[in-house]
């Protein structure tokens, strides 16, 4: 049974639960104790008529699910300080071409060109390419980022940018060009 008045299942992709999503969780079965919440990762699953209540990314065109905006998400680039001292600044998009680029192999398309567009605009726009590396996790992607390696692209506001020492680089590219997404708090009309 997936949907009572003593229980809520929640279909939701397990990064979006990991680095947004676990603490208001947790503080939503605090207030209302009397109501378990069961958690499902949906990664790669794309809900189906028995995902009654699930968080998506992106908005679903000619659905007959309820959705309501929940989260939002803009893309930055960021490198350290002492890459920055090293490489020299960025101050226009034509300076990509003389920076490193780090970029993360994601095994999903659509992550992967989200985590990817400075490669790709560069490209695209200016038909030049940069000195890439090409990184397997996040965590490496990051600590090559400290590691004054090169700049890569990240989620602004994304909670492990606090954590790290990394400073936001050629911020209006990354408004006009960079990429953003939206997740939605998706229900079935009956329930």
């Amino acid at each position: 049974d997936l949907v009572s008045h003593e229980s809520i299942c929640l279909f939701v992709p397990e990064p979006l639960l990991a680095d947004y999503l676990m603490a208001p969780l947790l503080g939503f079965q605090h207030t209302y104790p009397e109501l378990t919440v069961k958690i499902y990762p949906t990664d790669g699953l794309e809900p189906s008529s028995t995902h009654l209540v699930h968080i998506r990314l992106g908005l679903e065109q000619e659905s007959e699910w309820v959705q309501k905006p929940l989260l939002h998400f803009e893309g930055g680039l960021y490198a350290s300080a002492g890459y920055l001292q090293k490489w020299g600044p960025l101050l226009m998009l034509e300076d990509l071409s003389e920076h490193r680029l780090l970029l993360l192999n994601a095994t999903i398309p659509s992550i992967f060109e989200d985590m990817n567009w400075h490669h790709a605009l560069l490209k695209q726009h200016l038909g030049q390419e940069a000195a890439h590396y090409v990184i397997h996790t996040p965590e490496h992607l990051i600590k090559m980022a400290e590691a004054d390696v090169g700049m890569m692209a990240w989620m602004k506001d994304h909670p492990c940018l606090k954590n790290h020492a990394l400073t936001e680089v050629l911020a209006d590219v990354s408004a006009l060009y960079g990429p953003q997404s939206q997740a939605y708090f998706a229900c079935a009309a009956s329930s």
